[in-house]
């Protein structure tokens, strides 16, 4: 990020994972950094030196007091309501993914930010067959809530930069995973990587239909990806077999992905303490 490394940068989401890793990053190279979340600091945690604020962006007042609290140059604006959860509370997402992103340019129209930097995403394409590369060149199609409130806001962005001579600039970031990330919905992802660094082999399960066919990544990795309702019970025990015996012979990660079942996640959540006790 260009500038003077005294500059403050304002980043909403700031205790999600890619606004805790932006913040470290920041701080090594000599910015102050502002972090506003909607959650509080987990106990314990130790973060002296960035300014912690509590804040909605969707409330507009309590977004203000945070403007109010010091100066702030440049907006790194990573605060969202991911599409799961979206999906699950439409008017939330809405409130949070476009009217909150007004109410960040406002203030960054009214208090004199350089720079708003946006963390869109590639939802904002929609969807592509699996063998298709996609470029900046391609036309954004979103085909979701989540998508479509990306593309909206990159271009009333594109707004505030012609009207009003805001710096703005977005990012389409695609998927990220690593270890320290929390997730509600994807936990799995995340997973991979701590049971890793640990030198584990275990067993993860994710429940979805969008996988059809048994496929083996090879190592780290050991990955079955099924929908049970191709299979009967034996069938799938004999898999779990052979998957927990594929996962004890190294550092693999075994993941299994069900369609629909709460038993199948008892199974799994059962085979990952026989390996573990192991």
């Amino acid at each position: 990020m260009d500038g003077d490394n005294n500059s403050s940068v304002l980043i909403t989401g700031g205790r999600g994972f890619i606004g805790r890793t932006a913040t470290k990053l920041l701080q090594r190279t000599g910015y102050a950094v502002i972090s506003l979340d909607t959650s509080s600091l987990p106990v314990g945690h130790d973060q002296q030196s960035v300014r912690e604020v509590t804040c909605d962006i969707a409330d507009a007042q309590g977004l203000q007091r945070a403007f109010e609290g010091g100066a702030i140059d440049v907006i790194l604006h990573l605060a969202a309501v991911l599409p799961t959860a979206g999906q699950q509370e439409p008017k939330r997402a809405t409130d949070v993914n476009i009217a909150g992103s007004v109410n960040l340019l406002e203030m960054a129209r009214r208090f004199g930010v350089r720079r708003v930097i946006f963390g869109s995403s590639l939802s904002v394409y929609g969807a592509y067959a699996a063998n298709r590369a996609v470029s900046e060149t391609d036309r954004a199609a979103p085909t979701d809530l989540y998508g479509a409130a990306k593309r909206y806001v990159e271009q009333l962005g594109k707004s505030y930069r012609e009207r009003y001579g805001l710096d703005f600039v977005s990012l389409r970031i695609g998927r990220v995973v690593g270890p320290g990330a929390r997730s509600a919905t994807s936990a799995w992802r995340s997973e991979i990587f701590e049971l890793l660094r640990q030198h584990q082999a275990a067993l993860c399960v994710a429940e979805s239909d969008e996988l059809q066919t048994p496929d083996v990544v090879t190592a780290p990795f050991c990955c079955y990806r099924l929908r049970k309702s191709d299979y009967g019970p034996t069938e799938l025990q004999q898999i779990e077999k052979q998957l927990a015996d594929r996962a004890m012979q190294g550092d693999v990660f075994a993941y299994i992905k069900h369609e629909d079942t709460p038993k199948g996640a008892l199974q799994a959540a059962s085979l990952l303490a026989r390996l573990k006790a192991q």
